[in-house]
């Protein structure tokens, strides 16, 4: 489970048990450590480190009542949980590394792309210039003057025609 899920994981558990709470009007508006740790299968080492952040932000609080230790929401954390504080984040993070990796591989696809068409547009040239040779070498051919036949042999065709 990401952080992101988890931190909504907790207040919504915290959220559930303050409105039952806020129902019956009796019993622990918090949650005991051995209750979170079992749902989360962690010691309480761990789960203070999951819930540092939320503590942090001032939406949940430590208890200590006749050495119960457990974790309470605070009317901040019931906001946070009503808003999807965490999923949202969670949501915008994605979004935000999608957009990232976007602009690095447009840039990169386009570059790829342009060498692509280059080495085409090449490799056409070249080929039309192999035709060209071709087509000069054929012009060539057909320009070189007829030979004349040797001299001896006009004065002998020219004698005989004469006679």
């Amino acid at each position: 489970m990401n952080h992101y899920h988890r931190d909504h994981f907790i207040l919504k558990i915290l959220a559930e048990q303050y409105f039952e709470w806020e129902k019956a009007k009796k019993g622990i508006v918090a949650i005991d450590f051995e209750s979170f740790k079992k749902k989360f299968n962690c010691s309480k080492a761990e789960l203070e480190l999951m819930t540092a952040k939320l503590f942090s932000e001032g939406e949940v609080m430590y208890y200590n009542v006749n050495g119960i230790e457990g974790i309470a929401i605070k009317p901040k954390g019931l906001a946070s949980f009503a808003e999807k504080k965490y999923l949202k984040e969670r949501k915008k993070l994605i979004f935000d590394e999608t957009k990232n990796w976007v602009q690095v591989s447009i840039p990169i696809l386009s570059l790829l792309l342009a060498i692509m068409i280059f080495v085409k547009s090449n490799a056409k040239l070249k080929e039309q210039d192999k035709e060209l040779q071709a087509i000069k070498e054929q012009v060539r051919l057909l320009q070189i003057p007829q030979r004349q036949p040797p001299s001896d042999l006009k004065v002998a065709i020219d004698s005989l025609s004469r006679k």
